[in-house]
């Protein structure tokens, strides 16, 4: 099924393909899988955007050494990192965010199996 596409990723740098886009509703399906969750169409903004953080991680990978402003100096190594370096830690970052507080309901359907918090009381 696909629920990103590749006008789904609005990046300047990154040139992303299909084989990315694959990545990244893969990726969207794996966490539906692991949070026993249904998937509905259209996918939720947040489920999307995971899609296209894993699509950038994906191609941030395939791209990493291959910028030609990253200059060297010869004594302390890379003197200005890597454009594609910098995106795949921000991407990254991301991505991580959104899985950490991702719950069943974030797929629109109800029924799988949620984290839930339970409050606590003193008698």
């Amino acid at each position: 099924m696909s629920y990103i596409t590749l006008n789904d990723i609005f990046d300047e740098v990154l040139t992303c393909t299909d084989e990315d886009i694959t990545v990244g509703n893969d990726t969207i399906a794996r966490e539906a899988r692991r949070l026993h969750a249904k998937i509905v169409d259209p996918v939720a903004p947040i489920i999307k955007r995971l899609g296209v953080c894993a699509a950038c991680c994906n191609r941030c990978l395939m791209q990493a050494g291959t910028d030609p402003t990253t200059t060297f100096n010869g004594a302390n190594g890379v003197e200005y990192s890597d454009v594609y370096a910098q995106k795949l830690k921000m991407y990254r970052t991301e991505m991580d965010r959104i899985i950490s507080t991702l719950t069943a309901e974030d797929f629109g359907a109800m029924g799988g199996r949620a984290r839930y918090s339970i409050p606590l009381h003193r008698s």
